[in-house]
């Protein structure tokens, strides 16, 4: 047994052990690892205890096991942000908890150290539910976002407004995915569901802060507030985001030209702002992308409001929309034609035959032999039987429940 470093009082300083920042019997952090190599610090390629990943299931001394933390890289975090809180949330209220005398809470939080610094992130969870800076977050969730932060709060100073910034803005991720995986499971359902419409007052208010950050350069610094405290990377990507999302949805605002500096504001093309209100309320609120699928109406332009936008939250749903679909055609569901042409918009490939090039050259050579030029037995030499059955399988979609019942009858 070698006990050197805990006779000499020494930290541990492997990040992943349950000691971590204390001495404990058995520590290799200063030993002679396997290979003769010696480690002095995090442990290093050569060392017998070195991971190319963390560990996120582990025993240390104790028995003790150790949860896994919140492990979502920044891309995919901030787009489950986005479907709980929409962008307007992400601009105005990530990272502003706005708490009242927030240094009252540090004694509170030197308890919270001591846990984390244990690695007894249960502990923890229990020790912060209900308080102040822990906001809304469930105890359930709790243990795994304060591992996510655990590494940087024990080594930090103790901030109650950051700390308060983190959890809030992991715990909005965990119910925004949560959100998703709902709303796509709901798509091919039948029957009442919860229907996602766009808010017009809060597409309003979306506009008037895009506005404010054009004329005011301080209201883009302080987007994120405190949440690089403990989350520096998320805070990045999130102040990356917002300038993106900015550019982009000023870039689709109709023009309003004055000839003169006098001139009354010329009214917006109805046309123009009517697609530019649309894609402020699908990137406001990233789930009307689902309902439009379901509704059969999406456009290309929504799909590519969320790929610009948030591109994590894209392929996510692109994954677990097709999971959806799956499902849904080992259960036989029947999936209306509109839905189909929704799909193949969202998922960037023709979902029935009608839809691919070859058909919809049939349908166009169709349309060629119902008008003046050659005559028809001319034209069924140049179009194929399986080219004709496409035409007569769309043909079908659009008949009246009398034609229906009339082509059953002959058949």
């Amino acid at each position: 047994m070698d006990s050197t470093a805990y006779d000499e009082g020494k930290p541990c300083k492997n990040p992943h052990c349950k000691s971590y920042g204390i001495p404990h019997p058995n520590c290799r952090c200063y030993s002679f690892a396997e290979g003769g190599q010696v480690c002095d610090g995090p442990h290093k390629p050569g060392c017998h205890y070195y991971r190319k990943e963390p560990l996120k299931i582990m025993f240390a001394a104790g028995g003790a096991v150790m949860p896994s933390g919140y492990q979502e890289q920044p891309g995919e975090t901030l787009g489950h942000v986005a479907v709980n809180q929409g962008l307007l949330g992400i601009l105005k209220d990530v990272g502003h908890s706005n708490m009242n005398e927030p240094e009252k809470h540090t004694k509170h939080l030197a308890k919270l150290q001591n846990h984390l610094g244990s690695q007894d992130h249960e502990k923890a969870a229990s020790h912060m539910h209900g308080h102040p800076t822990a906001g809304s977050a469930s105890k359930k969730d709790l243990a795994p976002i304060l591992a996510r932060i655990a590494p940087r709060l024990h080594n930090e100073p103790i901030d109650p407004e950051g700390l308060r910034a983190g959890i809030d803005y992991l715990s909005s991720a965990m119910k925004g995915k949560n959100e998703l995986q709902f709303h796509v499971e709901q798509m091919f359902k039948k029957g009442k569901q919860k229907l996602i419409e766009a808010d017009p007052e809060t597409r309003e208010h979306l506009k008037e802060h895009l506005l404010g950050l054009d004329q005011n350069t301080q209201a883009q610094l302080d987007i994120g507030g405190a949440l690089g405290t403990y989350l520096p990377e998320h805070h990045s990507y999130l102040a990356a985001t917002a300038a993106k999302a900015k550019d982009y949805l000023n870039s689709l605002k109709p023009p309003q030209p004055q000839n003169a500096p006098l001139d009354e504001m010329p009214q917006m093309d109805k046309m123009k702002e009517n697609n530019w209100n649309r894609q402020l309320d699908v990137v406001q609120n990233p789930m009307l992308l689902i309902q439009h699928v379901k509704d059969g109406t999406l456009r290309p332009s929504d799909v590519k409001a969320i790929e610009t936008i948030y591109p994590d939250l894209h392929k996510s749903m692109i994954e677990k929309v097709t999971e959806s679909l799956v499902d849904a055609k080992a259960k036989d569901l029947e999936i209306p034609y509109r839905q189909k042409v929704s799909l193949s918009t969202l998922l960037g490939q023709p979902m029935d035959s009608t839809m691919t090039p070859q058909a919809v050259q049939a349908i166009i050579q169709s349309q060629k032999t119902a008008g003046p030029g050659p005559t028809p037995q001319a034209n069924k030499k140049n179009t194929t039987a399986a080219e004709l059955k496409e035409v007569d399988k769309v043909d079908s979609l659009y008949n009246l429940p009398n034609e229906s019942r009339l082509e059953k009858k002959k058949e």
